[in-house]
């Protein structure tokens, strides 16, 4: 029996969540050591991540969901309406409040998992099934 779909996200969200911060700190120290902005790494750190992450929840998460190109191009949509939001909030944090980026996109993150679990589970991979019947089940 697989572990509920809730465990599930949660596994992949700390594989991808580790991995794309991992990235993103990377990519700041990067951006300082060619003296340019923070806000340079934050969008190959989001193309990379975004695609872990379908591949990661495709596979582990969501096995059952939809498995078209336009499950894919939502799932886009999700991650980067959410990344639009987030770079508005990172530079407030990091310009405004004055709190270093990594520490800041790491208080960003919450929010983060809170939205794109919902959002996946009744847009991204929702089923035929589940447009008819409503939300899918915790399975």
């Amino acid at each position: 029996m697989p572990a509920p779909r809730p465990l599930r996200f949660l596994l992949v969200g700390l594989w991808n969540t580790a991995f794309g911060y991992g990235l993103f700190v990377a990519l700041v120290a990067l951006t300082r050591l060619l003296g340019i902005s923070y806000l340079y790494a934050t969008v190959p750190t989001q193309i990379i991540s975004v695609l872990m992450a379908y591949v990661c929840h495709r596979t582990f998460t969501w096995v059952d969901g939809d498995k078209s190109f336009r499950g894919f191009l939502r799932f886009n949509v999700v991650y980067w309406v959410m990344f639009c939001i987030n770079v508005p909030l990172l530079v407030a944090l990091v310009d405004g409040v004055k709190i270093p980026p990594e520490v800041a996109q790491a208080l960003l993150i919450i929010g983060n998992t809170v939205i794109s679990y919902v959002a996946h589970g009744r847009w991204s991979f929702r089923t035929r099934e589940s447009d008819t019947s409503g939300p899918r089940g915790q399975q």
